[in-house]
């Protein structure tokens, strides 16, 4: 009897043991296996894909590549949060919401990283006690577009100021719009009446402006009234800010004199860049990866020329989506992808996408490019576009839906 228990749990032992070691190897596997994860979040395709490449020519370790599309990275964030936490880098556009979760969230970067880039640009990064959270990569802008045929056939002068935009737009002979924008589009609607409001009053008068409705947007966003809180929040502002009501004025009376196309607001981009190839504007206001839409036979016919201040020399900060970096964890190897990217390999990647660099010296594949990287430069670096302020599509609704109407109806 004693022998057949001994023989049992002899048995049970070594069963035990089988199991632990079969468990040690599964493990043991799945760690050399593993492969830390790369989030590419909102990112177009052509800028995950240009960065992959990069990555993979010079990775010592193998990533697992993410695409990922939503609306607030900072929900997104929560609602994922093991996706998120154990990602090695997160690379996105620069929004409030973003920058907001990188100080909180996002590990230190060497400020070594900084050099050869712009001090305007260097200087715009908002840091957490004086440490970098995430790091800008490539640069878009939000231009004018001028059709350089009709600006010597206007014999207008050189454009300094808006007045000369909407003189210039006056004499144009242009068939179809004078001046043109994606203004069905919430997302780029609500940019350009960026571009406004930043002209109309600079730099400060700006971030002031933006930073109001971001903050307005966190302090309401989950109230089950925050539709109509909202928009009685933009009628109280249109009121109060300078900036917004010489905006909308602007713009009322551009419509008015017809100096914008009539149908403004049912045009998305695709139909901007099919006005634009057919010459049917003699300006249009839109992003740099944009003009890049523009085919090969009408490209060559467009200069593109910063937002003109509205009547003095403000500070400037153009509008600019920056794609940036963040590091969430890893080690050496990740910190010489870093090193690459923003230092390295940054005219590969302009060549690439067709953005411009944020190094000051490295090669650029054309001028536009070189423009957009001295524009930001010589200015007080880049602001986050106007609708970075709100995550949520319906709040951008009510926004853009204002303006097409107090544009249309008058002040």
């Amino acid at each position: 009897m004693h022998s057949s228990n001994k023989v049992f749990r002899f048995f049970l032992c070594s069963v035990a043991a089988l199991l632990l070691v079969f468990v040690l190897l599964i493990s043991i596997i799945g760690i050399k296996n593993y492969r830390p994860s790369i989030i590419f979040y909102n990112l177009d395709q052509n800028i995950s894909l240009e960065i992959q490449k990069q990555i993979n020519s010079s990775a010592e370790k193998k990533y697992n590549f993410i695409s990922l599309q939503g609306q607030n990275i900072k929900a997104d964030a929560l609602k994922n949060k093991k996706l998120f936490k154990h990602a090695s880098l997160i690379f996105t556009d620069l929004n409030y919401s973003s920058r907001d979760f990188f100080i909180k969230s996002a590990q230190p970067l060497s400020s070594s990283l900084l050099t050869g880039m712009p001090a305007s640009l260097a200087d715009s990064l908002q840091m957490e006690e004086g440490k970098i959270k995430y790091l800008p990569l490539l640069c878009d802008f939000y231009q004018l577009d001028i059709n350089y045929p009709y600006y010597l056939q206007s014999k207008c002068g050189n454009i300094n100021f808006f007045n000369d935009l909407e003189t210039f737009a006056g004499l144009a002979a242009s068939p179809k719009s004078p001046l043109l924008f994606a203004g069905k589009d919430d997302r780029e609607l609500i940019n350009v009446f960026g571009m406004f409001v930043e002209a109309s009053y600079g730099t400060e008068a700006y971030k002031r402006f933006s930073s109001d409705i971001y903050n307005f947007y966190e302090e309401n966003f989950k109230d089950n009234h925050f539709n109509q809180l909202f928009t009685d929040y933009i009628n109280k502002l249109a009121l109060e800010s300078g900036a917004f009501e010489a905006s909308l004025k602007k713009l009322q009376t551009l419509y008015s004199k017809n100096l914008i196309n009539k149908e403004v607001f049912n045009l998305d981009t695709q139909s901007v860049i099919l006005y634009l190839n057919n010459n049917y504007s003699a300006a249009a206001f839109l992003k740099l990866s944009e003009h890049r839409k523009i085919n090969s036979k009408n490209i060559l016919s467009y200069k593109s020329i910063y937002m003109p201040s509205f009547e003095e020399n403000y500070d400037r900060s153009f509008l600019a989506p920056v794609y940036v970096l963040a590091k969430m964890s890893g080690g050496k190897d990740i910190d010489r992808i870093i090193t690459n990217l923003s230092i390295n390999k940054q005219t590969e990647l302009s060549t690439k996408t067709g953005l411009a660099p944020v190094q000051k010296n490295c090669s650029v594949a054309d001028h536009q490019a070189d423009d957009v990287r001295y524009w930001l430069a010589a200015s007080n670096g880049p602001s986050i576009p106007l609708c970075g302020t709100l995550p949520s599509s319906d709040a951008r609704r009510i926004l853009a839906d204002y303006i097409r109407s107090r544009v249309q109806e008058g002040l």
